[in-house]
């Protein structure tokens, strides 16, 4: 069987309360906490970036596979949509770091928030032609909107690996099937140089909204499955109401029973992500992971995984679950981080940049996690701490 093997993730330590950010900008608590359904989010400082979460999430995975599986892994994709070069491929950093073997291709995708689902087909696709090798994906990202704006909820940082690769006891299999559509829309978007993102909230949701229902009654009229086969649906979520949003769309498709049981594994499944905050290209596999660790997901069940990047590119795909897989260390990492004031978060917001020349210290970084030490003449090199 051909499909992932493993899965976990990076979030960063500090996180502020959505309560607290709405007090400061004037707003109903209640509107970030129920309009938008999100109730902290992941804050990164001057030291941490695309990648070095990707350190840390690729970190995570590997630690305990033996010498001869790492050398099997032939391909690493880092997509991300807050690279730090416009040349290099931010993957690079990983075999160096993570001492990934040099005789492997080491690629960077960017399409948005889809770019990890691309790099997850491309696994995919290598592993049906090459079934000895693996394949490290990793999405990691930060979005960022600009200090009090409309977008400003809607931000938040981590990252998310995967191994792709041929075995009997995969975690979640690939059923080999997908679904695509793709528009040039300008709902979101980041002109080179540019820090923040511009976005068209409406158009955008709008967009996400529409292409999530094309891709979904494609795939159930290409495919011999029936939308009420699936035990739930993951969804991109760059803020956890739009999943309830999407659903509603496709309520018609099944009957009543099976659209409260998907409303009821949804509220329950976003549960990280609502803590977490949108990670761009890491959005879908954070809210599968969540899903993972709800206890919500059974052998053989079958999991919808709805994938959207603006400008905008959709694609619709189904997972089959296995075996379970330890948690322990995710969950512990989520419940460990240190709340920080709205004014100490604005702070840090403030540190991230792109200059040339710059120094940082371990502060707020994990023991033994990767962390942005310095940028010499624009190369960046990182450090445990």
């Amino acid at each position: 069987m051909i499909g992932i093997s493993k899965i976990t993730g990076y979030i960063p330590q500090k996180y502020v309360e959505m309560e607290e950010l709405a007090t400061a900008r004037g707003v109903d608590p209640q509107k970030f906490l129920i309009g938008i359904g999100q109730e902290k989010m992941a804050i990164v400082g001057g030291n941490e970036d695309s990648v070095s979460m990707a350190l840390n999430a690729g970190k995570r995975l590997i630690e305990d596979l033996d010498p001869k599986e790492i050398q099997a892994i032939k391909l690493v994709i880092l997509a991300t949509e807050s690279s730090i070069d416009e040349a290099k491929a931010s993957a690079l950093f990983l075999e160096e770091y993570l001492d990934l073997p040099k005789n492997a291709r080491y690629l960077e995708l960017k399409e948005a928030c889809y770019g990890a689902t691309a790099g997850l087909n491309l696994a995919f696709e290598r592993v049906t032609l090459h079934p000895d090798e693996k394949v490290l994906v990793i999405a990691s990202d930060l979005a960022r909107y600009g200090l009090n704006s409309k977008g400003e909820v809607t931000q938040g940082a981590g990252s998310i690996a995967l191994l792709v690769e041929n075995r009997l006891d995969l975690a979640l299999e690939s059923l080999g099937k997908s679904t695509y559509h793709a528009e040039n829309v300008s709902d979101f978007y980041r002109p080179m140089g540019q820090k923040e993102a511009i976005v068209d909230g409406p158009l955008s949701n709008e967009t996400y909204l529409r292409f999530f229902k094309t891709v979904f009654e494609d795939y159930f009229r290409q495919s011999s499955l029936a939308p009420s086969d699936l035990k739930l649906i993951n969804f991109h979520l760059p803020y956890t109401k739009i999943g309830l949003k999407a659903l509603k769309e496709v309520a018609d498709q099944v009957d009543d029973s099976k659209y409260e049981s998907w409303i009821d594994l949804f509220n329950q499944g976003k549960a990280v992500n609502a803590v977490v905050g949108n990670i761009y290209t890491g959005s879908l596999y954070l809210n599968l992971l969540s899903n993972l660790l709800s206890g919500q997901v059974e052998e053989n069940d079958l999991l919808g995984m709805y994938s959207y990047g603006s400008g905008a590119q959709a694609e619709f795909f189904v997972l089959r679950s296995h075996k379970n897989f330890d948690s322990s260390s995710f969950q512990t990492m989520l419940q460990k981080r240190q709340g920080i004031s709205v004014e100490n978060y604005e702070k840090h917001y403030c540190e991230q940049s792109y200059d040339l020349e710059q120094k940082w210290t371990s502060e707020g970084i994990r023991s033994g996690d990767f962390y942005l030490k310095s940028v010499e003449n624009g190369n960046r090199k990182y450090d445990k701490a």
